[in-house]
């Protein structure tokens, strides 16, 4: 459920609106299901915890 077109879209203009931020979503997504979410992932973890759960489910 991570890799959808709508979180690929996502993705690009998070990266697009914030260069030095966590990239996206999707990235996060990766670094939760692979055990490496840290305090500094939360803040943007919360913006998209709709997203992580299904993919954590997923």
């Amino acid at each position: 459920n991570c890799g959808d077109d709508q979180n690929l879209e996502r993705k690009k203009r998070k990266r697009n609106n914030s260069e030095g931020e966590v990239t996206s979503c999707f990235s996060h997504c990766e670094k939760w299901r692979n055990g490496l979410l840290r305090r500094i992932y939360e803040d943007l973890f919360a913006k998209c915890q709709d997203r992580m759960l299904l993919c954590i489910e997923g």
